[in-house]
């Protein structure tokens, strides 16, 4: 990873405006400064958790996409605790930046992307071993779903 950030709200932040800036303005960052933390809200409402398929087949990914989420995956199944939160938002901050995809696939992607982000940001925020834990089984979890709708 290229930065080193010493807290979650910068993550937060960074992740939600990657969000914002690499797909456009349906997503809006809101940065809660008392709480000091950072969420989405969209306009207009996307679609829930899970993403439909296309016609019954899996949605065709870009290249990018399907390396940064080879890539979650082998962090999510690594050996690493200490700074996976932080190893997990750089790919899907990366993710967000080289994304070029467009249309149906895309919006179905964001679905996906939606549920993926606050559990990203959960990890990164936890600092007990079964907080962590829960957290990295949750997106494990994600990211095997991620392929029973994307290919």
């Amino acid at each position: 990873m290229k930065a080193t950030f010493q807290n979650v709200s910068t993550w937060a932040a960074i992740l939600c405006c990657s969000f914002n800036v690499a797909c456009g303005p349906e997503v809006i960052v809101q940065n809660d400064s008392d709480a000091g933390t950072a969420h989405m809200s969209e306009e207009p409402p996307v679609a829930t958790w899970p993403v439909s398929l296309n016609a019954g087949e899996k949605w065709e990914m870009d290249g990018h996409t399907r390396k940064s989420i080879n890539r979650m995956n082998q962090l999510i199944n690594g050996d690493e605790t200490v700074t996976l939160g932080k190893s997990l938002a750089g790919e899907f901050h990366d993710l967000m930046q080289g994304c070029t995809m467009q249309g149906e696939p895309h919006n179905q992607l964001h679905v996906f992307l939606n549920e993926l982000m606050p559990e990203i940001l959960a990890l990164s925020s936890d600092q007990s071993d079964e907080g962590i834990k829960g957290e990295r089984e949750k997106i494990r979890k994600l990211l095997q779903e991620y392929n029973l709708y994307f290919e």
